[in-house]
């Protein structure tokens, strides 16, 4: 069985800008999940100046980009808002931007998520949401992207959100720990439930108190169960670790969790 290509967020490595190319081929992966960036700095990502140094990088140190995430999404910045609401307009040029940006560089998937403020806590969240996930999702087709959901919500209701939308390009965006540390279920049943319909995951452990402060397998998370689950159900996509490898002994905390996975048989 070959074995699954692994990347690390960008926000989680311990370096700036396009460096994190270099220390992701030093601790052994082959891509890094980009960030656009605030919108109050205006999306550095979205500057093909910027992102041409991201792709020299890339292509130096041998480095893919799987997915490029939304993390301007919270606070005032929300897919929350009636599409009536003058603010919307922001919400769309988000979005819009997004999609383009992974285009431009040849990233397969966008990375949209729901926390915090921006989280779905109903019915009528999840309509408004489905509405711009919709909107973006045509946008994407065009540049063969997809549009990949991380949120709060179960399996049941993520089956939910993806018939609202009714986009094949729509997709769940997976976090094992999410579903423990925000819902206190179950991240194995929901990866065996959704199946096909997850696009790309993070992985990462933690503890009832807090997120991604673990080494994978010895939180809470249930790491282990969840790379039997992905085996599973055939997933062969990337994954993506999201746990904080900030400061002192990073490389080789992440080469620890890479060993985890490797030994995991993914």
């Amino acid at each position: 069985m070959s074995q699954r290509n692994i990347a690390i967020c960008q926000w989680c490595a311990p370096v700036e800008g396009a460096d994190v190319c270099r220390f992701a081929a030093e601790a052994g992966l082959n891509g890094v999940e980009l960030d656009i960036g605030p919108l109050d700095r205006g999306m550095p990502m979205t500057d093909p100046a910027i992102r041409g140094k991201y792709l020299a990088e890339a292509e130096k140190y041998g480095i893919r980009f799987p997915s490029l995430a939304l993390n301007v999404f919270g606070g005032d910045h929300t897919m929350l808002r009636p599409w009536s609401d003058s603010r919307s307009e922001v919400t769309r040029h988000i979005l819009k931007s997004g999609v383009m940006t992974a285009a431009a560089m040849g990233i397969p998937i966008l990375q949209v998520p729901s926390f915090g403020d921006n989280a779905m806590k109903n019915r009528e969240d999840m309509a408004i949401t489905a509405e711009y996930l919709r909107y973006a999702a045509r946008i994407a087709q065009k540049f063969r992207v997809t549009i990949g959901t991380e949120n709060t919500l179960n399996a049941a209701e993520n089956r939910i959100l993806l018939a609202m939308v009714g986009e094949k390009n729509c997709k769940v965006y997976f976090d094992n720990e999410n579903m423990v540390f925000f819902r206190r279920e179950d991240p194995v049943d929901m990866i065996r439930t959704l199946g096909n319909a997850i696009c790309e995951l993070h992985l990462k452990d933690g503890t009832e108190e807090a997120l991604s402060c673990r080494p994978l397998g010895d939180g809470n998370a249930r790491a282990a169960e969840c790379a039997e689950a992905l085996k599973e159900i055939g997933y062969k996509g990337w994954l993506v670790l999201e746990n904080d490898y900030a400061g002192e002994g990073a490389t080789e905390a992440v080469k620890r969790d890479v060993a985890f996975l490797r030994e995991a048989g993914l």
